[in-house]
Protein backbone atom coordinates (compact mmCIF):
# COMPACT_ATOMS: atom_id res chain seq x y z
CA UNK A 1 0.00 0.00 0.00
CA UNK A 2 1.53 3.25 -0.89
CA UNK A 3 1.83 6.27 1.51
CA UNK A 4 -0.77 8.50 -0.39
CA UNK A 5 -3.25 5.20 0.32
CA UNK A 6 -2.25 4.68 3.69
CA UNK A 7 -3.05 8.86 4.24
CA UNK A 8 -6.40 8.16 2.29
CA UNK A 9 -7.74 5.01 4.43
CA UNK A 10 -6.15 6.92 7.66
CA UNK A 11 -8.62 9.66 7.23
CA UNK A 12 -11.67 7.84 5.90
CA UNK A 13 -11.37 5.98 9.49
CA UNK A 14 -10.92 9.03 11.44
CA UNK A 15 -14.12 10.99 9.41
CA UNK A 16 -16.15 7.45 9.95
CA UNK A 17 -14.64 7.54 13.83
CA UNK A 18 -15.96 11.53 14.04
CA UNK A 19 -19.07 10.38 12.44
CA UNK A 20 -19.89 7.97 14.74
CA UNK A 21 -19.40 9.87 18.04
CA UNK A 22 -22.12 12.41 16.50
CA UNK A 23 -24.19 9.78 16.11
CA UNK A 24 -23.98 8.66 19.86
CA UNK A 25 -24.26 12.44 21.37
CA UNK A 26 -27.55 12.26 19.35
CA UNK A 27 -29.11 9.33 19.99
CA UNK A 28 -32.04 8.08 17.92
CA UNK A 29 -33.32 4.57 17.10
CA UNK A 30 -32.57 3.60 13.22
CA UNK A 31 -35.86 3.49 12.19
CA UNK A 32 -36.53 7.08 13.80
CA UNK A 33 -33.49 8.51 11.99
CA UNK A 34 -34.36 6.71 8.52
CA UNK A 35 -38.15 8.91 8.49
CA UNK A 36 -36.14 12.09 9.57
CA UNK A 37 -33.64 11.39 6.56
CA UNK A 38 -36.48 10.34 4.13
CA UNK A 39 -38.23 14.24 5.15
CA UNK A 40 -34.73 15.25 3.65
CA UNK A 41 -33.19 16.36 7.86
CA UNK A 42 -29.30 16.73 6.70
CA UNK A 43 -27.87 15.59 9.62
CA UNK A 44 -30.25 13.06 9.90
CA UNK A 45 -29.37 11.63 6.52
CA UNK A 46 -25.49 12.01 7.71
CA UNK A 47 -25.94 9.63 10.90
CA UNK A 48 -28.05 7.56 8.79
CA UNK A 49 -25.02 6.90 6.47
CA UNK A 50 -22.63 6.18 9.36
CA UNK A 51 -24.79 4.10 10.66
CA UNK A 52 -25.08 1.64 7.33
CA UNK A 53 -21.19 2.33 7.03
CA UNK A 54 -20.67 0.72 10.73
CA UNK A 55 -22.99 -1.72 10.65
CA UNK A 56 -25.69 -0.11 13.30
CA UNK A 57 -28.72 -1.49 13.47
CA UNK A 58 -28.37 -2.60 10.23
CA UNK A 59 -26.36 -4.93 8.10
CA UNK A 60 -23.03 -3.03 6.82
CA UNK A 61 -24.13 -1.41 3.14
CA UNK A 62 -21.53 1.14 1.58
CA UNK A 63 -23.47 1.97 -1.15
CA UNK A 64 -27.12 2.67 0.99
CA UNK A 65 -24.10 4.87 2.90
CA UNK A 66 -22.53 6.61 0.27
CA UNK A 67 -26.59 7.39 -0.88
CA UNK A 68 -27.40 8.97 2.31
CA UNK A 69 -24.08 10.62 2.47
CA UNK A 70 -24.71 11.87 -0.61
CA UNK A 71 -27.86 13.77 0.45
CA UNK A 72 -26.65 14.98 3.67
CA UNK A 73 -23.51 16.53 0.68
CA UNK A 74 -26.18 18.29 -1.56
CA UNK A 75 -27.81 19.83 1.25
CA UNK A 76 -24.41 21.34 2.17
CA UNK A 77 -23.60 19.67 4.95
CA UNK A 78 -19.85 19.87 5.40
CA UNK A 79 -18.89 16.76 7.18
CA UNK A 80 -20.90 14.69 4.38
CA UNK A 81 -19.49 17.16 1.62
CA UNK A 82 -16.03 15.84 2.81
CA UNK A 83 -16.65 12.84 3.07
CA UNK A 84 -17.56 12.46 -0.73
CA UNK A 85 -14.43 14.06 -1.84
CA UNK A 86 -12.67 11.39 0.41
CA UNK A 87 -15.07 8.61 -1.39
CA UNK A 88 -14.75 10.39 -4.80
CA UNK A 89 -10.71 10.38 -4.18
CA UNK A 90 -10.06 6.61 -2.73
CA UNK A 91 -12.48 4.98 -5.37
CA UNK A 92 -13.53 2.59 -3.00
CA UNK A 93 -16.93 1.67 -4.88
CA UNK A 94 -16.41 3.44 -8.54
CA UNK A 95 -13.39 4.09 -9.71
CA UNK A 96 -11.59 7.52 -8.56
CA UNK A 97 -12.77 10.67 -9.88
CA UNK A 98 -10.20 13.30 -9.10
CA UNK A 99 -12.46 16.13 -10.10
CA UNK A 100 -15.49 15.24 -8.36
CA UNK A 101 -13.36 15.02 -5.21
CA UNK A 102 -11.98 18.18 -5.94
CA UNK A 103 -15.42 20.17 -5.90
CA UNK A 104 -16.49 18.31 -2.96
CA UNK A 105 -13.70 18.84 -0.85
CA UNK A 106 -13.71 22.97 -1.96
CA UNK A 107 -17.38 23.08 -1.24
CA UNK A 108 -16.97 21.35 2.66
CA UNK A 109 -13.29 23.80 2.95
CA UNK A 110 -16.05 26.96 2.12
CA UNK A 111 -17.82 25.37 5.31
CA UNK A 112 -14.74 25.12 7.20
CA UNK A 113 -13.72 21.37 7.59
CA UNK A 114 -10.17 21.79 8.58
CA UNK A 115 -8.90 18.53 6.72
CA UNK A 116 -10.55 19.58 3.43
CA UNK A 117 -7.22 21.78 2.13
CA UNK A 118 -4.95 19.85 2.44
CA UNK A 119 -6.60 16.92 0.61
CA UNK A 120 -7.22 19.43 -2.01
CA UNK A 121 -3.63 20.30 -2.12
CA UNK A 122 -3.00 16.62 -2.81
CA UNK A 123 -5.72 15.92 -4.99
CA UNK A 124 -4.05 19.00 -7.32
CA UNK A 125 -0.75 17.09 -6.89
CA UNK A 126 -2.47 14.79 -8.97
CA UNK A 127 -4.38 16.58 -11.33
CA UNK A 128 -3.69 18.34 -14.66
CA UNK A 129 -4.58 21.67 -15.07
CA UNK A 130 -6.99 21.06 -17.54
CA UNK A 131 -8.87 18.81 -14.59
CA UNK A 132 -8.32 21.42 -12.21
CA UNK A 133 -10.34 24.00 -14.02
CA UNK A 134 -13.01 21.60 -14.72
CA UNK A 135 -13.51 21.00 -10.85
CA UNK A 136 -13.13 24.98 -10.24
CA UNK A 137 -16.21 25.11 -13.04
CA UNK A 138 -18.09 22.46 -10.64
CA UNK A 139 -17.65 24.54 -8.07
CA UNK A 140 -18.76 27.65 -9.18
CA UNK A 141 -21.77 26.28 -10.92
CA UNK A 142 -23.04 24.26 -7.57
CA UNK A 143 -22.68 27.63 -6.27
CA UNK A 144 -24.17 29.49 -8.90
CA UNK A 145 -27.36 26.98 -8.95
CA UNK A 146 -27.55 26.18 -5.53
CA UNK A 147 -26.58 29.75 -3.65
CA UNK A 148 -24.18 30.61 -1.77
CA UNK A 149 -25.21 28.02 0.99
CA UNK A 150 -25.38 25.35 -1.44
CA UNK A 151 -28.20 24.15 -0.52
CA UNK A 152 -30.06 21.73 -2.37
CA UNK A 153 -33.57 20.23 -0.99
CA UNK A 154 -34.34 16.62 -0.08
CA UNK A 155 -37.60 17.27 1.30
CA UNK A 156 -40.81 15.37 -0.21
CA UNK A 157 -42.47 19.08 0.26
CA UNK A 158 -39.94 20.96 -1.30
CA UNK A 159 -39.06 21.69 -4.75
CA UNK A 160 -36.32 19.36 -6.01
CA UNK A 161 -34.20 19.98 -8.83
CA UNK A 162 -33.93 17.79 -11.68
CA UNK A 163 -30.79 15.60 -13.06
CA UNK A 164 -27.66 14.70 -11.11
CA UNK A 165 -26.44 17.56 -9.13
CA UNK A 166 -23.11 15.67 -8.27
Amino acid sequence: MTDVNRVWVLLLLLTLGSGAAAADAQPATFASLRTAAERGDAPAQFRLAQRYRAGDEVAVDELEGLYWNGRAAQQGHAEAQFNQGLHYSAGRLFPPNLVRAYMWLRLAEARDQPLAKPLIRQIVANMSQDGVAEAERLVRTWEQTFGSEAVWSCGEQQAQPTGDPL
